[in-house]
């Protein structure tokens, strides 16, 4: 039987509670089998404001434990430079050929798609799962009509609309406000332990 697994990645800098209501709502309305978040590593422009890789590895460990259907994977760790998508989905088509492969994304992330490295192999690679946002309005038919292999392979998922962000929780700690209820209770209870985003 052909797995259906999600590929969602991003630097997770932290973890919220919107990223975890995507992937369940995409994981749920696609059938998927399972999400592997794949955690990028720190880029240099975000260096400074960044937490350390082990912080943004243990707060996405915690995060997602109480659910089977998702997988921590640190693949683009083991690959030097700048690490694509294009890299991260040939290497989960080659270790799992038989598998259908989903990348989740948010619907601001498909208005920049075709200019992504390689996007048209993307395409031959996986499908895009698409989670819908408030105030973005990204054309599945004009990627359909630069890229015609994109056919059948775009899904607009509509998903709870939560104005949430990595950068909002970071401003938050930056100012002293409370960032509970954004973040699961164990990523609060690590990112204040560590003392971690504050100025």
């Amino acid at each position: 039987m052909t797995r259906r697994l999600g590929v969602f990645g991003g630097s997770f800098d932290p973890i919220h509670v919107g990223h975890l209501l995507i992937a369940s709502d995409l994981c749920d309305q696609l059938a998927l089998d399972a999400v592997h978040f794949v955690l990028a590593p720190r880029p240099p422009h975000k260096e400074r404001l960044m937490a350390p890789d082990a912080d943004r590895i243990a707060m996405l460990t915690l995060a997602i434990a109480q659910d089977e259907r998702f997988v921590l994977d640190l693949r683009e760790f083991e690959r030097p430079g700048l690490s694509f998508t294009i890299q991260t989905l040939a290497s989960f088509k080659e270790e799992c050929p038989a598998s259908d492969l989903f990348f989740l994304m948010g619907e601001d992330s498909l208005a920049d798609f075709p200019d992504w490295k390689q996007p048209a192999d993307i395409l031959e690679l996986a499908q895009l799962a698409v989670a819908c946002r408030p105030g973005t309005d990204a054309d599945p038919v004009e990627i359909i009509r630069r890229f015609p292999t994109a056919a059948g392979r775009v899904h607009m998922v509509e998903t709870p609309e939560l104005a949430i962000s990595s950068s909002l929780i970071r401003a938050r700690r930056q100012t002293g406000q409370m960032i509970r209820y954004l973040v699961p209770a164990e990523v609060e209870r690590y990112i204040g332990e560590h003392r971690l985003y504050l100025p």
